[in-house]
């Protein structure tokens, strides 16, 4: 692999031992992953700022010892807890003071704590089309590669920081133009019109394609180009939870698909087959509902209105109602007037962290509910709940009454 003078001089530790570290890692992946160059980088968001253990944290003490320091706009995926100071007991997680030292030591780097898995929903951090990233978590990459039309590996731990550190990556998989060429083709163009409209069609259509093509590549025709944001964010982060591909070419939407070949295969995907999905995602789940989860990913501030418009008529919900989002968009939701009456009636509103982590969720036994097929994959592993994928007017009307007996239709 071709080094530039500064590459050469970051290895042999002109700069200090931490970035000397960073550049030795990324000249080994670079090398075994056949690489031509180094790319420079525009940004990165870090997938390690959760506390997953004493090896974790004597790693990130050592580099901040070394004087390890970011190059390029680095910001923090989301914690292992709510580090807020005023936050609900229930979720500070069970290693807060951990969680609050990793986040610190990243921030000692130069890391702004953003501490959310939706980087792309705020304003200044959302990377331009073509900008090359090291971002570390699924559905970031997925949305940045498949929506924005930037350039980003599914890059591991430790890698996106090397990044951080250098402002450098080498141009494998999703940097190289032969990284992002489709290697599979799926239609939903033959979809009712109720499923094309309906959000849960396009969270099991995600998952699906993780399924179903594993690294390969997809891509996808027959998404209206009138889709919200939000529904590609859904789709991105499904897939991310099932595949290990990075970027889904989405037909009109994703910017720059390259040259397709001549004999690329093309399945279409029928409404029976999401079905036979969604029976993994928790479709035939009935009974006691013990609490609504909402945001995962963080959820947005149109999550959020769209939560306060299918509340109206909700005084108080019998179970608790979740929603994990950032800091940030809290504020933006208390600044448009959201907060007060999602409060009043029984929505708990977490910040920093992923109600699937650690023990936020401790002790409901009844069916957990939620709107992200990302949430229905790990929160029964990671929680040892039964979880259901349901549409937001299906976890509104079993959380009002406690119960789930009833499939609403799609499109409801």
């Amino acid at each position: 692999m071709e080094l530039a003078a500064a590459d050469q001089a970051m290895l042999a530790g002109a700069d200090g031992p931490a970035t000397q570290w960073a550049m030795s890692l990324l000249v080994t992946l670079g090398n075994a992953a056949g690489a031509r160059r180094m790319l420079d980088l525009d940004g990165a968001h870090l997938v390690g700022s959760y506390h997953s253990g004493p090896a974790n944290l004597s790693v990130l003490r050592h580099l901040v010892g070394a004087g390890a320091k970011v190059r390029i706009p680095t910001t923090l995926n989301a914690s292992s807890a709510d580090l807020r100071p005023d936050c609900h007991e229930r979720y500070r997680g069970g290693s807060t003071e951990s969680a609050r030292e990793v986040v610190n030591l990243y921030c000692q780097m130069g890391c702004r704590p953003l501490l959310s898995c939706a980087p792309y929903w705020i304003d200044d951090i959302r990377p331009r089309p073509g900008a090359v990233l090291a971002w570390a978590e699924s559905n970031a990459v997925l949305f940045a590669n498949s929506v924005i039309g930037a350039h980003c590996l599914k890059t591991p731990q430790y890698v996106d920081l090397a990044g951080a550190l250098t402002g450098r990556m080498p141009d494998v998989d999703a940097l190289a133009p032969e990284g992002r060429t489709p290697q599979w083709g799926a239609d939903i163009s033959g979809w009712s019109q109720a499923w094309r409209e309906s959000p849960l069609a396009y969270e099991l259509v995600g998952f699906y394609l993780g399924q179903t093509g594993g690294t390969q590549i997809p891509l996808l025709k027959g998404v209206p180009k009138e889709v919200g944001e939000a529904v590609l964010r859904s789709l991105c982060a499904a897939a991310g939870v099932s595949g290990g591909f990075a970027v889904i070419q989405i037909e009109g939407i994703t910017p720059g698909i390259p040259d397709l070949p001549a004999d690329l295969p093309l399945e279409r995907i029928d409404e029976a087959g999401l079905l036979t999905i969604w029976q993994r995602l928790g479709r035939m789940e009935r009974g006691p509902v013990g609490a609504v989860c909402i945001g995962a990913p963080h959820a947005s501030l149109e999550d959020i209105r769209a939560l306060s418009l299918a509340s109206q008529q909700i005084e108080r919900f019998s179970v608790p109602v979740v929603v994990s989002t950032s800091r940030l968009i809290l504020d933006l939701a208390a600044q448009a007037g959201l907060m007060s009456a999602l409060e009043a009636s029984g929505v708990r509103f977490v910040a920093d962290t992923c109600t699937y982590y650690g023990s936020l969720l401790e002790g409901t036994d009844a069916l957990v509910l939620t709107t992200s097929a990302k949430w229905a994959a790990y929160g029964p592993g990671n929680l040892g709940v039964r979880a259901r994928l349901s549409s937001l007017a299906e976890c509104v009307d079993a959380a009002a009454s406690g119960m789930l007996n009833v499939e609403l239709p799609i499109g409801e």
